[in-house]
């Protein structure tokens, strides 16, 4: 049963990662036929249309908050991160944007431990500097000619952690639900109030299909990294989501035929490895107190 249980999460997992490529790959097609704002409307447009009427129709659910400001401060950031990693889409290769978005799990032990004061031991410093360094390989402007634009990626992976940082604390006391309804609400809000600064054209068919499919395969995306994370641990979730950075390479090869050279290859190979153990050194660690927190209560 549990084996069953872990290649369904797999499989969901490799199809989330699969429909993060793609929603990178629309967004990018989109930006040539209508301008920015209007794509980051639609994507989080259409989550909203299509996610709100099920959370509506939830009886047991109660949208009554006490953490009103972190509802607040958690669509803040999500807004950022999506803005960010569009944004970013608009200059560079989906490879480089997802890979740079996908540096995340670098983040998260750092604020982690200037925040909520957790320790970070000697492994997971190693492992950051070896994604660290496959950031710096991306970014050198030596050797990549990326580097100017990459920083706006590498901004969506740090929000992206914030956005983690933020949700983890809300998830203590808010249901998951409540927490996307105010978070599809405020983005939604937000982006309709970045869109009244640009001048208004009626979007093509062919604009419209793209924004459409962008914002299928996000909710694809979200809504399948939500049921893998919450049937399995993240050690394994995670490492499984970078196969969105290969699916990335296929499409950039495939529409664009663009091939990243030898630094840039080593640098994603850094980062990924970097994250990864990052990932699995700080679930051992806390696995460890746990342990340990039993034994002394024991």
């Amino acid at each position: 049963m549990q084996e069953k249980i872990h290649s369904k999460v797999i499989l969901t997992t490799i199809v989330a990662a699969l429909a993060f490529a793609c929603m990178n790959f629309f967004v990018k097609l989109a930006q040539v036929h209508s301008s920015y704002q209007l794509v980051i409307f639609a994507r989080f447009l259409i989550a909203s249309i299509i996610l709100l009427p099920f959370i509506s129709f939830d009886k047991k659910l109660t949208l009554k908050t006490s953490r009103y400001s972190f509802h607040l401060l958690r669509a803040c950031t999500g807004f950022l991160t999506v803005s960010l990693l569009i944004l970013s889409l608009k200059y560079l290769s989906v490879v480089e944007s997802t890979l740079l978005f996908m540096t995340y799990p670098l983040f998260v032990p750092i604020l982690f431990f200037f925040i909520k004061k957790e320790s970070l031991s000697v492994k997971i410093l190693v492992s950051l500097l070896i994604g660290f360094f496959g950031i710096f390989l991306i970014l050198n402007p030596d050797t990549n000619h990326i580097s100017s634009n990459a920083w706006i990626g590498l901004a969506a992976g740090f929000m992206g952690a914030v956005g983690i940082l933020i949700t983890s604390s809300l998830g203590k006391t808010e249901p998951a639900r409540r927490t996307v309804f105010y978070f599809s609400i405020h983005a939604t809000i937000f982006a309709f109030i970045l869109l009244t600064f640009t001048r208004w054209h009626m979007p093509s068919y062919h604009a419209l299909l793209l924004l459409i499919a962008m914002g299928g395969c996000g909710l694809l995306y979200q809504q399948c990294l939500s049921y893998a994370l919450r049937h399995c641990h993240p050690v394994l979730v995670i490492p499984i989501m970078y196969c969105s950075v290969i699916f990335g390479g296929l499409l950039d090869w495939i529409m664009w035929h663009e091939v990243p050279n030898d630094y840039a290859l080593l640098g994603y190979f850094l980062v990924i490895s970097g994250a990864v153990l990052t990932v699995w050194f700080k679930n051992r660690n806390q696995l460890s107190r746990q342990q340990e927190h039993v034994l002394s209560n024991s």
